[in-house]
């Protein structure tokens, strides 16, 4: 799968968000999902159910399942899952939101090199999101 992580434009060494949008399959067309979709990283904070977002077009509401395990004092890994009645199609207009409650400036590295997304399965390490 491709995409592209970043930065929202107001982050500051408290608090930013994520973007992940332009997600492609590996041919560059929409992404079917049947019954979830799915993302993991490394994050300098929690993420709460309520700092997750799913956009897309038409607009659903869809409500995320999320864990936030701590692996070291300055690391959770986080998975969360969006469970899709019916299935959708993902095209590269739709997006992910992620607020953190961290300092995303420095560690953007560690986020962008560990994140992960899935359809209709948990991500694994071969699941590493491309550019």
């Amino acid at each position: 799968m491709k995409g592209q992580v970043s930065i929202g434009p107001d982050a500051t060494q408290w608090y930013g968000s994520l973007c992940v949008d332009n997600l492609r399959d590996d041919k560059d067309g929409p992404i079917p999902i049947k019954k979830y979709i799915a993302i993991t990283f490394k994050s300098p904070s929690r993420v709460q159910p309520e700092d997750l977002l799913l956009q897309t077009s038409p607009w659903r509401p869809i409500q995320p399942e999320v864990e936030s395990v701590q692996i070291d004092p300055w690391t959770f890994v986080i998975t969360a899952c969006w469970r899709i009645d019916g299935g959708c199609t993902f095209t590269p207009h739709d997006a992910i939101s992620i607020n953190i409650n961290g300092d995303l400036l420095r560690e953007i590295n560690t986020v962008k090199k560990s994140f992960r997304v899935a359809v209709d399965r948990i991500p694994g390490e071969k699941d590493l999101l491309k550019a």
